[in-house]
């Protein structure tokens, strides 16, 4: 995976599905918001709690490292 600014309309993420281990050491399988390709972020962005894909929605679990690289932002809480 390499990140790169897109020039296309290609939709707001890309994501993979992850299991990772939550606190308590049980695993957990959801996304990972791997890319973002939406709009310069603001004070009243909200991270979404699942996403869907085809017939299929998860939790997002994670936000990879550069997920935001390419984007405008101004403080962001993750609740």
């Amino acid at each position: 995976y390499i990140n790169a600014p897109i020039m296309y309309d290609i939709g707001e993420y890309s994501v993979k599905e992850v299991t990772l281990e939550d606190r308590n050491g049980n695993s957990v399988t959801g996304y990972e918001i791997i890319e973002y390709h939406g709009a310069d972020l603001s004070s009243g962005f909200i991270f979404p709690e699942t996403l869907t894909i085809g017939e299929t929605t998860k939790n997002v679990i994670s936000i990879g490292n550069k997920a935001f690289i390419h984007t405008k932002y101004t403080y962001i809480v993750w609740l």
